[in-house]
């Protein structure tokens, strides 16, 4: 399985380098690798010091070489998650590693060895600091019982000590140096860009794998050096900032409840399509909570049953597991002519829909006129918007006017109003309906 090493670097020349050779001495030889250049000033990586004999050491060796910029925003998880996009898709597994590691030569062999198990979704070896006191947990410590994870810091985390267990150990989340399955990592969205001021991506990650189900190890045999010592840092930090927020981190995520992110950016009609799909997934994951942000369609699902938090701004990564497609995207690449409702459950991989309606749980800001107490039909003929596929837009989407008598005969039968929604007056207003807004 080959593998893509990043790494993102910041003002670091005088470092990174000694991670290159540890790379080259892998035992491991299948894998590509991607710097981001997240410096102040890009890197002239070509006449620079040593590099441009580690770069052609690399490249005669068979391994792909690419350099990205980075996003030059102060935030390590940006940068990692933008080597993480010009990577390439087809290799199966995606290795973050930090810029100040040495790597021993079997680090990438046992850690692919560990990830050959599809039920694996990412895993990780010790991170130790040379020159300290490394202590050695015994094989009956507490530090290994997952309820004590949730108040761990950077000095009592199990990847920083020895262990007499040669056997890798579950844990519910990883910190530095891990190597993800791609496909898993690419179903929670990637690396998170906007937490907190610093780092913590990887754990935020290999977190959110956990809460998917995915499982997790360390391997005990697995070692990799942080040069850095417990000072200075990747962002030009000091450790009390580290260490801070992985504090608040852990504060946090002992009050998370698992939950599921679903980002809906289209328009009223649309929302009122995925609809069904919400109902699907509350059935399919009773336990959790399910947000929406809906920036443009809020009031359609205000008071939805299948709904615990409803926003129009975007929730915090920390406590949700995010999902964020477009159904059109997926609709154009599948050649997709059905119902958009059953789309938005085949993208997700949801079971059938058994009911296509919508189920809304309506609250009346006022009472209604006299004349809508009653079953009611609303249409609203007009639109603006235009017809679109993947590329190119094109004509307008409003649904024949011709066709629109038949829909109020139909309704007129079945014993409803029908009301018609304008948006101006330059609206023509249909005929036969009973109730002009």
């Amino acid at each position: 399985m080959r593998i893509t090493v990043c790494v993102a670097t910041k003002n670091r020349t005088d470092m990174l380098h000694q991670l290159l050779w540890s790379l080259i001495r892998q035992e491991y030889a299948d894998w590509d690798l991607v710097i981001v250049d997240d410096s102040d000033k890009p890197v002239e990586w070509n006449s620079l010091g040593v590099y441009p004999r580690l770069f052609n050491e690399i490249a005669r060796t068979g391994h792909d070489v690419r350099i990205a910029p980075g996003p030059r925003v102060s935030r390590i998880g940006a940068a990692y998650q933008a080597g993480f996009r010009v990577s390439r898709p087809e290799n199966p597994l995606f290795f973050r590693v930090d810029d100040d590691s040495w790597l021993e030569p079997d680090y990438l062999l046992r850690l692919a060895t560990l990830m050959a198990d599809q039920t694996v979704g990412a895993c990780g070896g010790l991170f130790l600091h040379p020159g300290q006191d490394i202590e050695t947990l015994r094989s009956d410590d507490q530090r290994y019982v997952h309820g004590k994870i949730e108040n761990l810091s950077d000095y009592v985390n199990i990847q920083w000590f020895r262990h007499e267990t040669s056997r890798p150990i579950p844990v519910e989340h990883l910190t530095a140096n891990i190597l993800f399955s791609r496909d898993r990592l690419e179903k929670i969205g990637g690396f998170e860009a906007n937490l907190y001021q610093q780092h913590r991506d990887e754990t935020q990650a290999t977190w959110r794998l956990w809460v998917e189900g995915a499982k997790l190890y360390v391997d005990p045999g697995a070692v990799a050096w942080h040069l850095r010592g417990v000072s200075g840092g990747a962002r030009g930090h000091g450790s009390d900032v580290y260490l801070n927020d992985h504090r608040t981190f852990m504060a946090q995520r002992k009050t998370m409840k698992p939950g599921i992110h679903i980002r809906l950016g289209h328009g009223i009609g649309d929302t009122f399509m995925a609809a069904p799909m919400l109902r699907m997934m509350r059935r399919m994951n009773p336990d959790r909570d399910i947000s929406v942000c809906a920036p443009q369609a809020t009031a359609v699902l205000e008071g939805s049953p299948d709904i615990d938090e409803l926003t129009d701004q975007p929730l915090g990564a920390q406590r949700t597991v995010r999902f964020q497609e477009s159904v059109y995207a997926w609709a154009s690449a599948n050649d997709w002519k059905g119902h958009l409702a059953q789309a938005y459950c085949r993208m997700l991989n949801l079971p059938e829909l058994d009911d296509l309606a919508p189920r809304f749980r309506c609250r009346r800001k006022k009472p209604l006129p006299p004349q809508l107490d009653s079953r009611y039909v609303v249409m609203a003929p007009w639109s603006n918007a235009k017809t679109f596929d993947l590329y190119t837009v094109s004509g307008n989407k409003n649904w024949p006017l011709d066709r629109w008598p038949r829909i109020i005969d139909w309704a007129h039968t079945k014993g409803l109003l029908v009301v018609q929604l304008r948006g101006s007056f330059d609206e023509p207003q249909l005929e036969g309906v009973d109730i002009n807004v």
